[in-house]
């Protein structure tokens, strides 16, 4: 790969971050995440990561952030049914939100970088949308022209 093709590469994952992040005008998943972890137990944790989301998120209405809830939802259940501890329902949202969110942002940073790519290597064929020269062998005889 050149140095180009590096740079382009670079770029466009910079743009479609940008894009992802800048679209909403929001705070994205994993900053409200982190925010959220602050050694409370996991109730108060998804409780925290819902409500913040929901109301300063990126894109909260999106279909990749409600399955991600519906995970956080189904985990909530079987910790409050001490099926798993705490620690295992927050390893457990930390896999949700690669399954969900983050699958979706990769899948629409590809997308972006398909979209430069094809149009930065799409050579301009300018040869063929000249007219193309003719060499005629012609002959004038007084005033008639004959090829």
């Amino acid at each position: 790969m050149s140095k180009q093709q590096t740079n382009m590469n670079i770029l466009v994952r910079l743009s479609a971050i940008g894009v992802l992040t800048l679209a909403g005008c929001g705070t994205t998943m994993e900053s409200v995440m982190a925010k959220c972890d602050n050694n409370t137990k996991y109730d108060t944790y998804a409780a925290c990561v819902k409500t913040t989301y929901m109301a300063e998120g990126v894109s909260p209405d999106d279909h990749s952030v409600r399955g991600f809830f519906a995970h956080i939802d189904a985990i909530a259940e079987a910790y409050r049914a001490e099926k798993i501890t705490d620690a295992q329902a927050k390893s457990q949202t930390f896999d949700a939100y690669s399954k969900t969110i983050q699958v979706s942002n990769d899948r629409a940073a590809a997308s972006i970088s398909r979209s430069m790519n094809s149009r930065s290597t799409t050579p301009i064929d300018v040869q063929s949308t000249m007219p193309k020269p003719t060499n005629t062998n012609c002959t004038r005889i007084g005033g008639i022209v004959g090829c």
